[in-house]
């Protein structure tokens, strides 16, 4: 049974500088979080890559849930048959770690470019064809 689900504060931003991170003193902790993520222009085996990295260094094993941002020109330049989607490695990884996930938010290099305060206690309701995310806390202080 998916988790639909997750309270926690945002963590995240661009995946490629998140995953860069891993394994050093500025490695996000996950704990009790919920992680936010966008990319610009990444192909998905690098997408992939850079989830099996927060993978192994244990942020996506913390975290209670996942924001998908804008993916903007990240899928394969060069299509095989053998090539995933973008959004099938996410859902790979979101399977593993059974936690709840909202996708397209209009935050990142797109057009539409929202605001997502960061470091700010959210409740992520992936339940519904209408995701939600409830802020639970001011972001205004």
């Amino acid at each position: 049974m998916h988790i639909s689900y997750a309270k926690g504060k945002i963590i995240g931003g661009n995946l490629s500088v998140l995953a860069s991170l891993s394994g050093s003193e500025y490695q996000p902790n996950g704990e009790n979080c919920i992680l936010f993520i966008e990319e610009v222009g990444e192909d998905s085996y690098v997408i992939d890559r850079c989830f099996q990295q927060l993978w192994q260094s244990g942020v996506l094993k913390q975290v209670k849930g996942l924001i998908i941002g804008n993916m903007r020109r990240c899928e394969p330049t060069e299509p095989t048959q053998f090539d995933y989607s973008v959004m099938q490695v996410i859902k790979q990884y979101t399977d593993k770690a059974n936690i709840p996930v909202v996708y397209d938010m209009p935050v990142g290099h797109g057009a539409i470019n929202g605001f997502l305060p960061l470091n700010v206690e959210i409740t992520l309701d992936a339940n519904t064809s209408n995701p939600q995310i409830i802020f639970n806390e001011s972001y205004v202080k």
